[in-house]
């Protein structure tokens, strides 16, 4: 019995390819660790493939956002493909600046006299759709 159980296309490939030396106990059992040519992500999603794939095959993959991560995706934002705010390679933890500035900062007509929190005032649906002034200052 091991900690990694040859699931999927894992049971098909040979024991070296894993295995580099005879202490099987040293082969690694994350996946960038065999399959960092493989990663179509170039790193920008972390190193922990199995958040979003399968051994069955790479081409399945299933990631909902809006329940695991704090960042939900609407109006706009939901249908986007993940490197459009994930650009930067990640070696740990996966993360994206939720700050709008960060993606849309040329699209700021105030040129940031109005602070970095443009969700206080827009709406993600459309930028150009403000939300209603009832109850403001």
């Amino acid at each position: 019995m091991t900690k990694f159980p040859l699931l999927g296309k894992h049971g098909k490939v040979e024991c070296k390819s894993c295995h580099l030396s005879a202490r099987f106990k040293d082969a690694k059992s994350d996946c960038v660790a065999c399959h960092v040519k493989d990663d179509k992500h170039k790193k920008t999603l972390g190193p922990l493939c199995a958040q979003c794939h399968n051994t069955v095959t790479w081409k399945n993959w299933d990631f909902d956002h809006d329940k695991r991560t704090k960042y939900v995706l609407d109006g706009k934002h939901k249908g986007l493909v993940c490197s459009a705010c994930h650009v930067k390679p990640m070696e740990a933890r996966v993360t994206a600046s939720s700050q709008c500035v960060s993606c849309h900062a040329k699209d700021d007509v105030h040129d940031g006299n109005y602070g970095r929190q443009c969700q206080q005032c827009h709406v993600t649906s459309l930028f150009r759709n403000i939300k209603s002034q009832v109850g403001r200052p």
